[in-house]
């Protein structure tokens, strides 16, 4: 709700930002006292578990992230229906289908987890800058293309976190310690659409303004409205 119904820089933003911090050390405080916590903390004493903990909350980002706008995208922006907006993701989980199952069968046969890591990082990385680029004109071959290059590296990260934590912990952990990973996964999930979505929202209604203002429309004594992102489809053509 920041930048629309309060501002970013306010005592409500404030507050409920130091009161999320002082939920999490209550939290962090009661899992450190009582005889069987839900996380035991002293799983993030090995660096592995702790690496894929936080990396784990970015593929969450990524993953949950690249869903919701993917879709929004397709149907605001390039006027889809939601069942085939749906349908056009569908480059990106066959990229994750292939690439976890061919680096699972290597790591098997190898026995090697990290190159598998590093490199499903940086091509999920090249993935997202490849989207960036994209716009309402971009041809769909290619946003196929850069969507596949996404799941591929997707498929690499996501399962193999949860591989290399289950080969560091003792095997009394195992059930734990794959739990934890997944739940920070879908914690960073949830976050990371929140984040993006007041982000995202913030920037289209910046843009908008200032777009109408370039065509002499001043929006000052506009009144406010109950549109947001899902109307922009219904506007009329452009008459140019």
């Amino acid at each position: 709700m920041a930048g629309k119904n309060f501002d970013w820089s306010s005592e409500l933003s404030f507050f409920l930002v130091g009161l999320g911090i002082v939920l999490l050390a209550v939290a962090i405080w009661v899992e450190s006292k009582v005889e069987e916590p839900i996380i035991p903390l002293r799983l993030f004493r090995d660096r592995t578990t702790t690496l894929a903990t936080l990396a784990s909350i970015a593929v969450g980002v990524a993953m949950f992230g690249g869903a919701v706008f993917l879709g929004q995208y397709f149907q605001i922006a390039r006027g889809y229906s939601p069942t085939v907006a749906g349908l056009l993701t569908l480059p990106m989980v066959i990229g994750s289908l292939l690439s976890s199952g061919i680096s699972g069968s290597l790591i098997t046969k190898f026995g090697r987890w990290k190159a598998f890591l590093v490199a499903g990082s940086l091509t999920m990385s090249v993935g997202f800058f490849l989207l960036s680029t994209i716009d309402h004109a971009t041809p769909m071959a290619q946003v196929g293309f850069f969507l596949f290059v996404l799941g591929a590296g997707m498929g690499m990260v996501m399962q193999n976190l949860v591989l290399a934590v289950q080969n560091t912990v003792a095997p009394s952990d195992l059930g734990t310690a794959s739990s934890t990973v997944s739940f920070f996964r879908s914690r960073g999930g949830a976050a990371g659409v929140s984040v993006l979505g007041a982000v995202f929202s913030t920037h289209v209604a910046n843009l908008t303004t200032s777009g109408l203002s370039a065509l002499g429309i001043d929006m000052s004594s506009a009144g406010g409205s109950g549109a947001g992102l899902s109307n922009l489809k219904e506007l009329p053509e452009s008459s140019s």
